[in-house]
């Protein structure tokens, strides 16, 4: 599911096992305004997709 342009996503890997939305949010927040970020730490190591409102 995409929520905005792919132009305005990125990956980002190698998070550590108790990272939350709100720490990816609030790490990427100087970069832009986040509109949304996909966590995946279910399986595996963790990683996301974050989402901002433009790109930079």
């Amino acid at each position: 599911m995409s929520h905005g342009r792919n132009e305005c996503r990125i990956y980002v890997g190698n998070l550590p096992p108790d990272i939350r939305t709100k720490d990816i949010q609030d790490l990427f927040h100087k970069f832009g305004k986040v509109t949304f970020v996909d966590l995946k730490n279910r399986r595996g190591p963790p990683f996301a997709f974050v989402e901002f409102e433009d790109a930079r």
